[in-house]
């Protein structure tokens, strides 16, 4: 059940809450998939952030990252920020 609702903004507009009727959701590990490779990362129930660092060759490929809940579901990350570093 998501939390949607209509605001009360003129004209009026849909708007959705996650935080405002939702259930946090218990997360076990953290993926990354890029191409045919996958990282994976356990986390804590304390971590704010689930972090990669990896090595990618240049050119077109596939990214997907997100979560395993310890529900056994498997959630998308909310975004993935990806920062080029030419140190690594």
């Amino acid at each position: 059940k998501m939390a949607a609702e209509i605001d009360d903004a003129s004209p009026a507009t849909k708007s959705w809450n996650e935080r405002k009727k939702g259930e946090s959701m218990a997360f076990e590990s953290a993926f990354f998939i890029i191409g045919d490779k996958k990282y994976t990362l356990d986390l804590n129930e304390s971590d704010k952030t689930a972090d990669f660092s990896i090595y990618a060759e240049v050119g077109k490929t596939t990214i997907e990252s997100g979560f395993f809940l310890k529900n056994g579901q498997k959630t998308t990350a909310f975004y993935t920020d990806i920062i080029y570093n030419d140190n690594m």
